[in-house]
């Protein structure tokens, strides 16, 4: 009887693979198939995961019904074992199995639609060959009528199989949306787990370039990788894991996942016209979209939650500031959604959109937060999204908020900045009563201070860090008032740098040369934040080329060059920190100096937090650069030859005298004339000559000397004839000779 019963099963189960092409079948959900041991021919334990989904009956997997697990030319199944079998109450056995599928008969017990059912197989033997191994189907069967067999299933993607020592994707990075309102993301704690070696080696990541840092940039501090979302759009982000720094490691691989980036408006409010609580009134939405605004969109405007503004009868007014025609597509008591017709609206656009007869809250206080969308109906998602404070409802009579002043980002360096040049329109009184403004205590002074000049409210940054600043209107000295009522707002300030310069090596133009960079932060600089050093223009010094010889400060550390391009240079913060105190030095190799003689563009040194917020900034004139009509300009790269051009013109540099060990010696006709101790000589006090550019920044500040103050003889007498004996155009004219 037990043969002829797994003869039967064994028919059953041919029959039911037969058959399954031509059913159709319900498809079983989180379908899965972990593998403990991923090696290329490893004998392991796989585990198998799916919901329960079948037709099969009304009680969901019952006993006398059959779960069968297929892959061709995939894992081997004959010597498998069945270690365990959960979901609801279900028990169960292997009845059949061959190289390319087992068959598990339920033996009692039951597990309804909607449960989770996992069942285990250890002695399972994986493919030969490293990759991806064939699609697994998973099927439930039931072969009691086999005249009308109904079948669940669900086929997904083979596991991936590594070489035994070689570096392998185990789990894939799975691509991320990320709210760009919502800063910073972990997309890995550790990438361990991401990623295996099949020898154990110790694996490095790094982040491959090639990613739209418009968009998104991501980084790896230890194994953890976080992604900084920056605009709206969509990029593609490389991670490599390698073996080889082990010294014994064989290679590297990598894993690409995508990051959708929701924009975030700017510019956006939403202001009734009117602040009783109860009362019907216009509702102004303000803002300025992230991604450019067309039509196939659809612009959202909802309540967090309940007990908002009542959109229900509201009606659209005017549409201004774009050449959007919108019309309102649907509304509820807690949002109205808007179609774009025609038109568009770029980033640079402030549209604003009056939507009367909206109706606000019946009880006074602050109403639930505001979610502004823009959904693209082609993309099936949100493209842009911003989350607003809520409206702060009044009682009639009392003082109300009526337009809310807008957080202040304000830099050190500008001074005092009148915020909002009258109160009366930020606050009103219900009945028409005079209000009083102060300015109510509790900001940290060190960051910002505030005054009110005759309903001017003026604020002044102090140093660099985020406060917050409360005004208070009252109408009750005016002897008939309700109440008073309080407005605050954040003020950031961004702190100025000091002590910054760079310093060419040479001033020459379109040399390429060495640039001495300094400043003093106003904040303290830590792991994780960015320095950026720019120009404001194309003529100025290009950075597209250039290594980084060293950046010290404090006890900060870089991993080299974060990002370059021609006007930008870009350092990120490995570890350490650096005080307002302590003055960071960056040296530059390999920068081209602009190709026009004069003032090139302005530099600016800003200090970035690592979710890209300005922290600490600082600009400043760019540099003087000038082009030389001397030996020393037309290509001349040999030592000797310079001398030799030298001696034509009767100059010679010789070592300084014991008593001026740090001024070299002009000679010219027979006579020594000492300069600054810039001005380097051919030799230095250890008898070692100077370099090429030494030398050439000297005789460069030969030719460009316009004030005798800046030159003297040995009695300290200003003569700039005696130091260039035949006169400027003489020297530059005899120059040319060589």
């Amino acid at each position: 009887m037990p043969y002829l019963y797994k003869k039967l099963t064994f028919i059953a189960t041919t029959l039911f693979v037969f058959f399954v092409t031509q059913l159709q079948a319900t498809i079983l959900t989180n379908a899965s198939v972990s593998v403990a041991d991923i090696t290329a021919g490893a004998t392991t334990t796989y585990t198998i995961t799916f919901d329960v989904q079948t037709q099969l009956d009304a009680s969901g997997l019952v006993a006398d019904q059959f779960l069968i697990l297929t892959t061709a030319d995939g894992p081997n199944f004959d010597n498998s074992v069945l270690q365990s079998l959960s979901g609801g109450t279900l028990t169960g056995s292997i009845t059949l199995n061959n190289q390319t599928q087992t068959t598990i008969t339920v033996t009692s017990g039951v597990a309804t639609n909607g449960q989770t059912t996992t069942f285990v197989l250890s002695g399972v033997v994986n493919p030969g060959s490293a990759g991806i191994g064939p699609n697994y189907t998973i099927r439930t069967a039931d072969f009691s009528d086999l005249s009308n067999i109904i079948i669940d299933e669900a086929i997904f993607s083979g596991s991936t199989y590594i070489p035994s020592n070689f570096p392998a994707v185990s789990t894939p990075i799975t691509d991320k949306i990320i709210i760009q309102e919502g800063g910073t993301q972990v997309v890995a704690s550790d990438l361990n787990s991401n990623f295996v070696d099949g020898d154990g080696d110790a694996l490095t990541f790094t982040v491959d370039a090639g990613n739209d840092v418009n968009i998104a940039i991501a980084s790896i501090t230890g194994n953890q990788l976080t992604v900084v979302p920056i605009g709206s759009g969509v990029t593609n982000i490389t991670i490599r894991g390698s073996d080889l720094p082990s010294g014994t490691g064989e290679g590297e691989v990598t894993a690409t996942f995508q990051v959708t980036v929701i924009g975030e408006f700017s510019n956006a409010s939403v202001t009734p016209s009117v602040l009783d609580s109860g009362a019907t009134t216009t509702y102004s939405l303000t803002f300025s979209p992230a991604s450019t605004i067309t039509n196939n969109q659809v612009l959202i405007l909802n309540n967090s939650a309940a007990g908002g503004a009542d959109y229900s009868s509201a009606t659209l007014g005017s549409v201004s500031g774009s050449t959007l025609n919108i019309s309102i597509n649907s509304q509820t008591a807690t949002g109205i959604n808007f179609n774009i017709n025609s038109g568009t609206a770029n980033s640079s656009q402030t549209v604003s959109i009056q939507i009367n007869g909206v109706t606000n809250p019946g009880i006074a206080g602050i109403g639930p937060e505001y979610i502004i969308r823009l959904f693209d109906l082609g993309l099936s998602r949100d493209v842009d999204q911003m989350t607003l404070i809520g409206t702060n409802f009044t009682a009639v009579g009392i003082p109300t908020i009526v337009s809310p002043i807008a957080n202040q980002l304000l830099d050190q360096v500008d001074g005092a900045s009148i915020v909002v040049a009258d109160l009366n329109t930020v606050f009103n009184d219900g009945d028409g009563d005079n209000l009083t403004f102060t300015v109510e205590t509790g900001n940290d002074t060190n960051i910002a201070t505030a005054t009110i000049n005759d309903k001017q409210l003026i604020v002044t940054p102090v140093g660099p860090g985020i406060t917050t600043l409360m005004i208070k209107a009252s109408d009750l000295p005016s002897g008939t008032g309700e109440g008073e009522i309080i407005d605050s707002f954040f003020v950031q300030v961004i702190g100025a740098l000091e002590n910054a310069s760079i310093t060419p090596g040479t001033f020459r133009t379109s040399a390429s040369t060495t640039y001495s960079i300094e400043f003093s932060p106003a904040s303290t600089i830590t792991g994780g934040q960015l320095v950026f050093i720019t120009t404001n223009d194309i003529t100025g010094p290009d950075f597209s080329s250039t290594n980084l010889g060293f950046f010290n400060g404090g006890s900060l550390t870089v991993n080299g060059i974060f990002t370059q391009s021609s006007q930008r240079i870009v350092f990120k913060i490995n570890s350490g920190t650096a005080d307002s105190s302590q003055l960071v030095n960056i040296l530059l190799d390999g920068v081209i100096n602009p190709s026009i003689d004069g003032q090139a563009p302005n530099y600016k040194i800003s200090i970035y937090e690592a979710s890209v917020s300005l922290i600490d900034e600082i600009e400043f004139p760019g540099n003087i650069y000038l082009t030389m009509n001397d030996i020393f300009m037309d290509g001349f790269e040999d030592i000797i030859v310079m001398m030799q051009a030298l001696a034509k013109l009767n100059i010679s540099v010789i070592p300084s005298s014991s008593d001026n060990t740090n001024k070299p010696i002009f000679d010219s006709q027979l006579q020594s004339y000492r300069f600054k101790n810039e001005y380097l000589p051919m030799l230095n006090s250890d008898g070692k000559m100077y370099s090429l550019s030494e030398v050439i920044l000297w005789h460069e500040s030969i030719l460009i000397h316009q004030s005798p103050n800046d030159d003297w003889n040995n009695n300290g007498e200003s003569n700039i004839n005696e130091v260039n004996p035949f006169g400027i155009e003489d020297y530059q004219s005899k120059s040319q000779s060589f």
